[in-house]
């Protein structure tokens, strides 16, 4: 009795619902990671094997992807100051 007072402060408790719980199927989950080959995360996921070796490759993946999209940007910046100098060029 004096265990359930402290935790409702003396107030009587509103009646609650039962928490309702699904047990999680993992088929049910999208197996793929954006910007991560099949290959890679079917490597990453496999069982055994060192965790550390698996951290190091994803990150060497997504540091490598990275470097690609920073000189695709540089690209595209180039490309664009190159249209503004060009006369007649389209003005950003």
């Amino acid at each position: 009795w004096v265990q359930d007072v402290g935790k409702s402060c003396g107030f009587a408790q509103q009646p609650q619902a039962p928490a309702m719980w699904v047990r999680a199927n993992p088929d049910l989950y999208v197996r793929e990671v954006p910007g991560m080959g099949d290959d890679l995360l079917t490597e990453a996921s496999a069982p055994g094997g060192s965790l550390e070796d698996k951290i190091q490759l994803v990150l060497d993946h997504f540091r490598s992807r990275t470097r690609h999209l920073e000189s695709l940007q540089q690209v595209l910046r180039k490309r664009a100051l190159e249209r503004r100098q060009r006369p007649g060029g389209d003005a950003l």
